[in-house]
This record gives structure tokens, sequence and C-alpha cells, in this order.
């Protein structure tokens, strides 16, 4: 079994992660739930505060998105009543321009976000995806072993600073408990060699030794003694047993470069 990381940099894996949308305009309400079914991300769409409350005693909600103005309340009592009755739930507020004071009042009170309509879809989906993205860290967090010292913090910027390395992280954390061989793509110099690493050093294997070879500077006619070994006098000038790359790899993981 191959695990390609180029298949899912590109964005991230939240399909374990449901969103609940509150709003009351229907076309809106759909056109951004359809948005995040494109992107894969589980969603409940609905258009007032009871139902909220309804899809929340569920259990499964790990983000909200609610607009401020609703038919039975607004997006701020939704809030305050996840704060009291679903600690641990974010809430990103959609706000009109004259409601941003009370917005803004409400982030400073605990919400993560805000968003001032009309917005782009796009900032919609940036900000949405960015908080999935913490959350999504904070479960691999918890799901991982505290006692181990060795294991880094999935997107905490070890490998970069960027979104696209973060979201490398995050899947070197995912394939923790996989004992498969995975497959690392990408131009030369853009490193292959740092995310096998850090790969192996967060793994079942990390105990072990970690080889890497250049197979690129192997002669053709030595690659099969180099990576499988020999026996003392299988060929001319082999005056000694060599044991190959794969046996120094016992236990641990090997790194097959270009």
């Amino acid at each position: 079994m191959q695990n390609t990381i180029e298949q899912t940099v590109n964005r991230g894996d939240f399909t374990d992660l449901c969103v609940l949308l509150v709003e009351d305009d229907e076309i809106m309400r759909m056109s951004l739930a359809d948005r995040l079914r494109i992107e894969s991300i589980p969603v409940r769409d609905v258009g007032d505060t009871a139902s909220a409350k309804k899809e929340l005693k569920k259990g499964d909600i790990v983000l909200v998105v609610t607009d401020v103005l609703l038919p039975d309340g607004t997006g701020i009592e939704l809030f305050s009543d996840i704060s009291h009755n679903f600690p641990g739930i974010p809430v990103i507020l959609m706000t009109a321009y004259g409601d941003i004071s009370d917005a803004v009042a409400v982030v400073k009170d605990g919400a993560l976000d805000y968003l001032t309509k009309p917005f782009d879809i796009n900032d919609f989906m940036k900000c949405v995806t960015h908080q999935l993205s913490s959350i999504s860290d904070i479960h691999l967090m918890a799901n991982s072993d505290g006692d181990d010292i060795n294991y880094f913090k999935p997107g905490s910027g070890c490998l970069g600073k960027s979104d696209a390395m973060r979201r490398i992280e995050r899947l070197v954390a995912r394939l923790r408990d996989s004992d498969s061989s995975i497959l690392l793509t990408g131009e030369s110099g853009v490193g292959k060699e740092v995310v096998a690493n850090l790969i192996h050093q967060n793994s079942l294997r990390s105990q072990g030794p970690m080889v890497s070879v250049n197979c690129a500077a192997l002669p053709s006619t030595l690659i099969e003694s180099e990576l499988f070994g020999h026996e003392k006098g299988a060929f001319t000038g082999a005056t000694q047993l060599r044991k190959g790359r794969f046996v120094q790899a016992q236990g641990g993981t090997i790194f097959l470069d270009e």
C-alpha cells in the first residue's frame, strides 16, 4: 500500500469534522453549504436557533458558523448557549455592517471570528478551513501518546511556516500508526528527505535505524549488492560478507532517494 503526500497536501482532510451552518437566508445557506460539500467538508445547515440546538445535541458538531440575525433569536444568543451547554465548540459569526460592534464584542468574549456581509465565498472558505485545521491539530494531539516526547505538534511549523508545509505536518501525524510503504513525490530540493526523517521520527519504527540511500549515485552493476548485500566470494572483489541497506534498516525505515 502506498500513501502519496502529493495527493492530499493541497488541502486539508476534514471529512471527520462536521460544521453546523446557521443562516435564515435559504439561497445563501444553500450556496455556502454546497461549497463546503464540494470541498468534502461535512456540513449540516439550518435556518434558526431552535434547529441549531437540536443539531448540537447530536454531539458531532466541531464548528458553528452562524448569522447574527435569525428568525427566533440572534447568533449572539446562540453563542452564549453554546458556551454554557456545549463548551469547546468554536463559533464564527456572519454579520451585516450595522452589527459589527456586537460581533466584535462577542469575539472578545470567546467567539473565533466574524465575517462581514457581503463577503467573498473564498474568504468564507479560508476562514472555515483555517479553523478546521486548528481543530484537526487539537484532535491529533489529543489522540497522541502524551508521554512520547519525540512526538511533534502537527501544524506547529516544524517543517515551515507556510500553509502547505503545515498540511504536510498534519498528514505525517496521521501516518504515525501506519506500517505501510509511503511514496513521496516532488521536484529535487523540495525536502523529501526532511519529510522522510520526520515520518520516521514519529512512526512505530522510530526506535530503529533510519537508512537513506541515494539510488541515483549507485552504479547499475552495484545496486543489487548495495541494497541486498552479498556473501563473501559472491563475485570478484567480494572479499567479505556485506549486509545490504535493507538489512541495516531492519526494524526501522529505509528511504530510497530518487
